[in-house]
C-alpha cells in the first residue's frame, strides 16, 4: 500500500534529475510514489531514461498548456496519485534524511505541515555573528472573520543566521483536506501567493493548524528558462493577492481542482 504521494509540478527545470536522484532514498523509506507533472515542458531538457532503477514508483503526467500553471499541475498530479497523504514539492528541492520524518512527526489529524527553512545547497553559512540580536523575521497577514475569529497566515520567514527562508509551498497534508478546499487555484499565475492561498484556505475554511518544521535545500540555478518567463514577481504576486482577497471576501474558499480534472487531457507514463 502506498503511504505517501509526492507531487512535483515541472516545466523545463533540468534540476529535476538531481532532485529525484537525491531524494529517492527518502521517498523509498517513506513508502512513497512520485508523480512529476509536466505542464507543457520540453521533454528533451531532462534525460528521463536516467531515472530508471531509482527504486520507487515514478510516473510522469504530460499535458499541454501555453504557460506554466503550478496550481493546475498540482491538481492533476493529486488526481492521478493514490495515497491518502500528500507531499507537494518543487522540482529543485532536496530533502535531508530527517526532513520527512520531522514533517511526519508534526502531522496530526487537525494540522498540515510546511517546511520551516529552505537554504541554498552548498551555501557556506559561516559562524553566527556574535553581535546578531535578531535571529529571524516573519511576515504575516491576519484575516478577521465576522464572528471575531482571527486567522494569522505566515507568508514568509527569513532566518538571518544562515539566510534560509520558509518553504510554504512544500506541504504535507491529507488528500481529504486538499479536496475539501478544491485543491489549488489555476486563476493564480506567475509567481507569488499561490502557495500561501492554499495555506490560507486550509486554515480559514477547515480550521486546520499549520505546523512549520524541518529543513530542506534548494538547488541553485540560473535565470529561468524562456518557457518559464513570467511577469515581474512583485506584480504577479500583487495580482494574485487581489484575486484571493476578492474570493475570501465573499466566502469563496474553493480551488479549481474539479475544473482542471474535467477540462484537461493528460497522458500518463510510468518511468
Amino acid at each position: 500500500m502506498t503511504e505517501l504521494s509526492v507531487v512535483i509540478p515541472w516545466r523545463d527545470r533540468p534540476e529535476l534529475l538531481q532532485t529525484l536522484r537525491d531524494n529517492a532514498p527518502h521517498f523509498t523509506a517513506a513508502g512513497a510514489e512520485v508523480t512529476v507533472v509536466n505542464c507543457g515542458g520540453d521533454l528533451a531538457s531532462v534525460p528521463w531514461s536516467d531515472l530508471a532503477g531509482l527504486g520507487m514508483p515514478l510516473a510522469r503526467l504530460d499535458f499541454e498548456r501555453a504557460d506554466f500553471n503550478k496550481g493546475c499541475a498540482i491538481n492533476l498530479g493529486v488526481h492521478h496519485s493514490s495515497a491518502e497523504t500528500l507531499l507537494l514539492l518543487d522540482a529543485d528541492i532536496l530533502l535531508g534524511p530527517e526532513t520527512l520524518p520531522t514533517l511526519q512527526t508534526a502531522f496530526t489529524s487537525r494540522a498540515f505541515v510546511t517546511v520551516a527553512a529552505v537554504i541554498d545547497a552548498g551555501r557556506d553559512t559561516g559562524a553566527t555573528p556574535p553581535s546578531l540580536a535578531v535571529a529571524r523575521v516573519t511576515h504575516a497577514v491576519e484575516f478577521g472573520l465576522p464572528d471575531g475569529t482571527v486567522h494569522r497566515i505566515n507568508t514568509n520567514t527569513l532566518y538571518l543566521t544562515d539566510g534560509a527562508r520558509a518553504g510554504p509551498g512544500l506541504v504535507l497534508l491529507r488528500r481529504a483536506d486538499f479536496l475539501a478546499v478544491g485543491g489549488m487555484k489555476n486563476t493564480l499565475t506567475g509567481w507569488g501567493w499561490d502557495d500561501i492561498d492554499l495555506i490560507a484556505r486550509l486554515q480559514m475554511a477547515l480550521g486546520l493548524d499549520r505546523h512549520e518544521t524541518g529543513r530542506a535545500e534548494h538547488v541553485p540555478h540560473g535565470a529561468a528558462p524562456a518557457s518559464l518567463a513570467q511577469a515581474d514577481k512583485g506584480a504577479s504576486e500583487a495580482r494574485n493577492y487581489r484575486i484571493c482577497l476578492a474570493d475570501y471576501a465573499v466566502g469563496d474558499f474553493q480551488g479549481t481542482f474539479e475544473t482542471d480534472v474535467a477540462e484537461t487531457t493528460v497522458a500518463r507514463h510510468r518511468l
